[in-house]
């Protein structure tokens, strides 16, 4: 668990949401689990299909809504916090 700005960042797969939030911030859940905000819907060895299962928005304002990304994978990444930072930040 860490925060980047206004976000916290959660591993649901590792962890729950044991923070106290600070007024304004949003949770952003990542892992396996469906219930989580980012997740993985297919991966082979070189795409992942992320699937934003619920949505946020960003640190620019813009609302991320419920969609598919497709992004390349690389060995010993974690595509989906890395995903999850991206979308927050870009």
């Amino acid at each position: 668990m860490f925060r980047i700005g206004s976000f916290l960042f959660v591993d649901s797969d590792k962890e729950k949401v044991n923070a106290t939030l600070k007024e304004g911030e949003t949770v952003i859940t990542y892992g396996m689990n469906p219930k989580s905000t980012i997740t993985i819907s297919s991966i082979n060895d070189e795409k992942a299909a992320i699937a934003v299962q619920r949505g946020f928005t960003n640190s620019h304002g813009q609302k991320i809504e419920p969609q598919e990304v497709v992004v390349e994978t690389r060995e010993n990444e974690d595509v989906l916090l890395n995903t999850a930072i991206s979308l927050v930040i870009e």
